[in-house]
């Protein structure tokens, strides 16, 4: 009998409501439900803001409430569609991945947008206020906005330098094993060492296009929600923001590495370190690959055969996204179980062809929770 996997899912209900073909979601529904109150009362704040900054008088306030009130709506419809469309891709018989779904959600371009963000809003105010009260809100305004843009700079600064202080140690240490394994000179370590640092720095220039992103959906706004919380907590530095694993500039560094070695080692002390990095690289990526095999064998129980050829499948798949084995390596905490993001690469009809049905289920839950590692 299959051995039935242990995930963390979400289940629905077989209810239909009032007559359309959708099932009953409650997650789906308490998301609606507290979004639009959070934007109904975030938007009512906002036109509060406008009438005190502005000096508008009762007739103002009620065109402003009144177009606070389609942006809102406006914005549920949105999410409404894209919650709906996110879980049709998703869902499982009937089941998806709470965090996967979320993460696929938030990808979106409309989840993004915030109520005060839609033109029916933007439109509304400079057609309500006269020259003179527009001018003082946007003062007020802009001064929400700097706001924003210093507090995610000092953030992203303080990254940076964090991210350039850990890839020079580590750099630096490798440089130094060198020494030994290579016979280098005391001029070609000194290069290397410089070169390295340098290196670092010139791929810090790329990092933080992720982080940036994530910072600015974390605040989104400085006028509805818990917005003024969240710049304080980013203004403080008491959010942590990862960026360890930035791909771009890891490449960057990679190939800044990659022109310095060539430039300062002796063609064979080049050849002897590529070869000893191939070595390495082979073991890593067979090592990933085995322990991918074994962590989906222990949700599905693979027999002898289907074993056998989801090593080819999966060594394939692994060696393909070499880039992503390593963001996922770097991370503070890795476990067997996030590893098989990396099987992704395996097509559905490859791998549906060796597995019977109950299995295949079973892996498309598995693989669908972890794709998160790879789209964090």
């Amino acid at each position: 009998m299959m051995r039935q996997a242990v995930s963390f899912v979400l289940c629905v209900s077989a209810l239909v409501l009032r007559g359309a073909e959708r099932p009953r979601v409650d997650f789906i529904e308490n998301i609606l439900e507290q979004s639009d109150m959070a934007y109904t009362t975030g938007m009512k704040n906002l036109v509060g803001e406008v009438v005190k900054a502005a000096g508008a008088d009762a007739a103002q306030e009620a065109a402003l409430a009144k177009a606070a009130d389609a942006a809102v709506k406006e914005k549920m419809e949105r999410s409404q569609n894209d919650l709906w469309s996110t879980w049709d891709s998703m869902q499982i018989d009937g089941q998806v991945n709470q965090a996967a779904y979320w993460q696929a959600y938030q990808k979106l371009p409309a989840a993004q947008m915030t109520p005060e963000r839609f033109p029916v809003w933007e439109e509304a105010v400079k057609q309500t206020l006269n020259k003179e009260q527009f001018t003082k809100w946007e003062v007020v305004a802009k001064a929400k906005r700097d706001r924003i843009d210093k507090a995610v700079q000092t953030c992203l600064d303080k990254g940076r330098e964090m991210w350039v202080t850990k890839r020079t140690e580590l750099r630096t240490a490798f440089v130094e094993s060198l020494a030994d394994q290579l016979g280098l000179s005391a001029d070609q370590s000194k290069a290397l060492l410089s070169g390295s640092v340098e290196a670092v720095k010139t791929a810090a220039t790329k990092w933080g296009g992720e982080v940036e992103a994530r910072l600015r959906n974390y605040v989104k706004t400085a006028f509805i929600g818990q917005a003024d919380a969240q710049l304080q907590n980013l203004e403080n530095g008491t959010m942590a923001m990862g960026g360890e694993d930035d791909e771009v500039a890891l490449q960057a560094e990679v190939d800044a590495w990659e022109d310095l070695v060539k430039k300062v080692l002796t063609p064979d002390q080049h050849a002897k370190l590529v070869a000893q990095e191939e070595r390495k690289r082979e073991r890593r990526l067979l090592s990933v690959s085995q322990v991918i095999v074994a962590e989906i064998d222990r949700k599905v129980l693979l027999s002898d055969q289907q074993r056998e050829k989801l090593e080819e499948l999966v060594r394939r798949s692994v060696r393909s996204s070499e880039a992503r084995v390593e963001m996922l390596l770097s991370l503070p905490y890795v476990n067997s179980e996030m590893l098989l993001a990396l099987a992704s690469g395996v097509k559905e009809e490859e791998i549906k062809s060796i597995l019977e049905p109950g299995q295949w289920t079973g892996w498309k839950e598995a693989s669908t929770r972890v794709s998160l590692y790879l789209d964090r």
